[in-house]
């Protein structure tokens, strides 16, 4: 039986907004500079509070399905909460030097140009683009490869460095491809 759905207090809003604090003290241990004497120890945590935060958002949807608990603020702030928190990784990434900024920049290009896409088409032709397979999988590529950048892994071996490239040029790719999934789609339901 479904819940009350008008009630915006509910477990999956409220791990949503969990998600969204999670934000700053993310950022907060992130940000630690390479010659403070508790870098390793601050990307552990920042690694371990990223790790939460996608559970979060794994976990909300998940009990938002089984309990058919939908919400307009679920529907809002659920993808600006992964958008928030992704984002912000990739841009401080970015500001320490660790991703490059082309990369972020693509990304950060698709995520803005894909949202505005989808407000058009809603305000244009009443309809909605559904979520994807590849919108899914973008969003656990983008997540494990900066999960993976979290670790302090600044100071290791070459081969690793090598590896994490390759990981962020994969989430590049699947970013973009999702993105033309997307708007390739959108224009074959409306032909």
């Amino acid at each position: 039986m479904a819940e009350n759905t008008k009630s915006n207090l509910n477990l999956p809003n409220v791990l949503t907004v969990i998600r969204i604090i999670l934000v700053p003290l993310y950022l907060f241990f992130l940000l630690t500079p390479h010659d403070s004497p508790n870098f390793y120890t601050y990307r552990f945590v920042a690694f371990a509070v990223f790790t939460v935060a996608m559970l979060t958002d794994k976990l909300d949807g998940d009990i938002a399905r089984k309990r058919q608990i939908i919400t307009n603020f679920g529907k809002l702030m659920d993808p600006i909460a992964d958008k928030l928190l992704l984002g912000s990784a990739f841009i401080a990434f970015s500001y320490l030097g660790e991703i490059p900024v082309v990369a972020t920049a693509i990304i950060l290009f698709r995520e803005v140009f894909i949202t505005l896409y989808r407000f058009l088409v809603i305000k244009r032709k009443k309809q909605v683009i559904p979520a994807s397979i590849w919108g899914k999988v973008k969003t656990v590529t983008q997540s494990i490869t900066l999960g993976a950048y979290s670790l302090p892994y600044i100071f290791l071996p070459q081969p690793i460095h090598i590896a994490l490239f390759c990981l962020l040029i994969v989430a590049v790719v699947i970013t973009v491809a999702s993105g033309a999934e997307i708007v390739l789609g959108a224009r074959r339901r409306s032909e």
